[in-house]
This record gives C-alpha cells, structure tokens and sequence, in this order.
C-alpha cells in the first residue's frame, strides 16, 4: 500500500500536463500512487494521459464524461480512490521540484500530530518564467515576518493567526496532508480549498517549509483569484460570509478580525450590487449573519423613504 496518494484534477491543461505529470514521477520519495482524473478535458490532454497508462505508479484513469463543474467534487472522488495515508492534490498546470515530497513526508516523521504541511511557492508563467520568488506578496499584509522561516505551530492557532483573515494556503499543490475528506466544502466553488484547509487545521498540528519548492502557475486562463462576473463575484462574497461565520462559531477568529472582514465584504457587496439587483429572484442573503441583515434591511429602508419623499414632492409640484 503505497504512503501518499497523488492526485492529479485535469481539465484543458494539456499544455502544462507532461511536465506536471513527470515532476511528480520523478520526486525523489517514490512510496506512492498516482490517480489521474480529467474532468471531461475539450483538449487533448486524453492523449496525453493515455501516455502514462501503462507506467507503474498509475493506480487509476477515471475520465468523465460530463464535466463536474467542481475542483471540488473531483478532490472528493480523487481521496476515495486513495489508498495512501496522505494525499497530494498535484493540480495539473503546476510542477515541483524533485524533493517536494521528501521534505513535506520528512515533517510527518518529524512531529506525529502534524496533519498538514506545505511549502512556500514560486509563481511563473506559461512560460515557466518565475515571476514572484516566493508568496510574500499574497501574505504581507498579515505579516512582515512570519513567513520568514520555517515553523510548526498548532493548526487551531494557525487559523487564528493567518486563515481567519484569508486563504494563506492560496495553491493545494504545495500541499500534503493526513487523508481526510469533509463535505461542506462541496458546495463552495471559490473559496473551498480555503474552507478546506480550516477542517484539516482544526484536527492537529501543521508545518511550513520556507523553501519555495512548488511552482505556482499563472496563465490567461488562472480562474483562482477572479471571479469576473457579477454571478460569481456575488458567489466569492457568499462563500466568504459562510467561512466568518463558521470561524466565530467556533472562536477561530478574533472579535477585531471578524468585524473587519464582515464590514469589507458589506463594502465590496454594495460597491458592486444595486437595491434592484439584490430583489432578483437568484439573490441569496447569507441570513445567519446578523450583521449583513440589519445592513441590508437598513439600506432598503432608508431607499424606500427617500423614494416616499420624492414622489410626495413631486405630486405636490404637478399640482
């Protein structure tokens, strides 16, 4: 039975894939399986995957033949499939260095409550052109130092100190973690991995390796921090609400934490939709946040009176 289970989403990335698929066959820590999933791929990365089929380390070729329309479902069916104690969720446009595993396996031995661990991240290009050293950028604004070196801290801690304010974990390739699967994450479509990531801190401890040992792709067709359009925007601003939420309930954010991030997504939710926008019929209010209701109840009101004053003026100028 093989130690960790690489699993390996494919949708349309036939340009990225053999170079993704042999940074994985070649790592230097070889107790592993490999499970490919396409998610109904419009390119040819079939061809591509029919490539590896015979090569030792594949242990399963699952192609659908409708598309998902959820990383997430495919993460799900991907950890079922899996036989290893631990799982790597290799995403098919990005590749790492040849000792990933080694260094992420070797933290597992280290500390026996760890139940994840993750590297820092190059980001390059279609190109393979780095174009950030490393993910000090996306975490700056939390802090200056903290992700300097290397650490293991308890995961509850770790939540409160980074992933209460966002997804500091922002790419699942630079991860490996104990085997686990929760379904609540299915129904999120933008902000699952960072749900994700809460549910398996919550269960132990965690290690950061400062050694930028994946290699984060960006390319005109990255969708991980864009939701374009109005639909999936409102989506993104839902799913962060539900994440808040569920870390007050379970005091994994701080009261200071909390009121910033509900108060930014009011903002960001007004900026972007109109009174008339939010009374369409696929408006969803996430209603057990007290703090967004009475804001949007309050909004409508206080329209609702402005809209009274002006048609009692203007019916007293008609006359």
């Amino acid at each position: 039975m093989p130690e960790v289970s690489v699993i390996i989403p494919i949708y349309n990335h036939a340009i990225y894939l053999k170079q993704r698929i042999d940074s994985i066959v070649h790592q230097t820590f070889q107790d592993i399986e490999i499970i490919l999933l396409d998610d109904c791929s419009t390119d040819h990365s079939i061809q591509i995957i029919e490539e590896y089929k015979h090569h030792l380390k594949i242990s399963h070729i699952v192609v659908n033949e409708h598309n998902s329309g959820s990383t997430f479902k495919q993460w799900k069916k991907g950890i079922s499939l899996a036989k290893g104690n631990y799982i790597w969720l290799a995403e098919s446009d990005d590749f790492a260095s040849e000792d990933f595993l080694e260094k992420c396996m070797n933290e597992f031995r280290r500390d026996k409550e760890l139940v994840l661990a993750y590297t820092d991240s190059k980001v390059v290009d279609a190109e393979n052109q780095i174009i950030q050293e490393n993910l000090s950028f996306w975490t700056n604004d939390i802090s200056l130092t903290k992700w300097n070196t290397s650490y293991i801290k308890n995961g509850r801690e770790e939540i409160f100190e980074a992933l209460s304010q966002k997804n500091t974990i922002p790419n699942a390739s630079a991860v490996v973690f104990r085997k686990i699967f929760f379904n609540e994450v299915l129904g999120y479509r933008f902000c699952g991995d960072w749900m994700f990531w809460i549910k398996v801190l919550e269960t132990g401890n965690m290690a950061f390796i400062k050694q930028p040992m994946n290699f984060f792709r960006s390319h005109s067709n990255t969708t991980r921090f864009n939701p374009s359009t109005n639909h999936r925007f409102k989506q993104f601003l839902k799913e962060r609400i539900m994440i808040l939420h569920y870390l007050k309930t379970n005091q994994l954010i701080s009261k200071d934490v909390f009121q910033t991030q509900r108060a930014d997504v009011v903002r960001n939710w007004r900026s972007v939709f109109t009174i008339m926008g939010m009374l369409k019929k696929d408006f969803f209010l996430p209603f057990h946040d007290p703090g967004i209701l009475i804001n949007f109840f309050a909004y409508k009101f206080l329209n609702a009176i402005k809209r009274l004053r002006k048609f009692i003026f203007h019916g007293k100028a008609e006359t």
